[in-house]
């Protein structure tokens, strides 16, 4: 699953994804203002894997 949050708000859902056979994936976000914006992938395991997270931030900035 993967979230987003802007300015240090609350997490919203982004979406889900699926990764391919090597364990990648991508997501499209369109965020609707500007700021910081913290996005937060998650993965909860099976039972051989475990839990697991990662987080990216990125600057979004207005519309000129």
């Amino acid at each position: 699953m993967v979230y987003r949050t802007v300015s240090g708000g609350n997490l919203q859902l982004v979406g889900t994804v699926n990764t391919n056979s090597e364990g990648s994936f991508g997501f499209v976000d369109t965020p609707t203002v500007g700021g910081q914006h913290m996005y937060e992938v998650r993965w909860d395991g099976k039972n051989v894997f475990m839990y697991t997270s990662g987080t990216h931030n990125v600057t979004v900035r207005g519309r000129p």
